[in-house]
């Protein structure tokens, strides 16, 4: 029975690696450059929404420097948004796979996952190496924090796009609900403001959006007692599960379905 289930384990295995390099090939080509493409497509975006946001002048409500205020707030937006877009679009992208009857579909949504997992923190590493080169400190004073927050951001984002990869098999025009939702998410991230400039009719709703405790929490890095009372790190991990168990539980409910289309 045990070499039965290493068998079993190393055929996942490469399976798994063989649909990672073939996803790369596919969208990113045979060279490094198209991968290097794929981190820059949401870098430009960090990068031109930083640089707007701190080159306007707005007074910054926090802290004294613009670019790490604005960085910490569309981070997690941009970590969310572009994870989750791309796993939405797994299973229809990568259908063919599925002639092969070793392929499952699972095993194209895992293999998605780890490819948008890597981008994720090429993206991040990236960004954080033109700060230090511009002269911006980005470090936090509490490093475990943040990249607990950042880690638990990508993997939000990843479960949502997860399910929204099973919707949008059975109903196409969910791309264009699910970017409504990312909007809505950004809208009330609490990103640009501070939580305490609010009024607490609009906090009242705005706790329930996710992404609001993601840019919380990793602000919370950077800036001692942020968001006291309103963060909820637990929240996002509860919502990211519950996301991820709805994902899979709807590929096995729906997937003869998906395998006849």
């Amino acid at each position: 029975m045990q070499a039965g289930f290493r068998d079993a384990l190393a055929q996942q295995r490469s399976v798994l690696g063989a649909l990672i390099l073939r996803d790369m090939r596919t969208r990113f080509g045979r060279t490094a450059l198209g991968f290097a493409i794929a981190v820059a497509w949401p870098l430009t975006h960090l990068l031109v929404m930083v640089g707007i946001w701190t080159a306007v002048g707005r007074i910054v409500p926090l802290g004294t420097n613009g670019t790490i205020f604005f960085a910490t707030g569309i981070m997690p937006y941009i970590l969310c948004l572009y994870p989750g877009r791309m796993m939405m679009m797994a299973i229809e992208q990568n259908k063919p796979m599925l002639l092969f009857p070793v392929v499952k579909v699972i095993d194209i949504v895992l293999a998605r996952a780890f490819l948008e997992m890597v981008t994720a923190m090429c993206v991040l590493i990236v960004f954080c190496a033109i700060l230090f080169v511009s002269g911006v400190d980005f470090m936090p004073y509490k490093p475990e924090v943040a990249i607990s927050a950042i880690a638990v951001t990508i993997v939000y984002g990843v479960s949502f796009g997860l399910l929204s990869c099973v919707v949008m098999v059975l109903f196409p025009m969910w791309v264009a609900v699910f970017i409504g939702l990312m909007i809505l998410q950004w809208v009330t991230s609490g990103a640009l403001q501070l939580p305490t400039m609010l009024p607490s009719w609009a906090l009242d709703y705005m706790v329930y959006n996710p992404l609001f405790h993601c840019v919380g929490w990793l602000r919370s890095a950077y800036y001692d007692g942020y968001a006291d009372g309103l963060l909820d790190p637990l929240y996002v991990i509860q919502s990211s599960a519950v996301l991820l168990f709805l994902g899979l539980l709807s590929e096995r409910a729906v997937r003869g379905k998906l395998l006849m289309q």
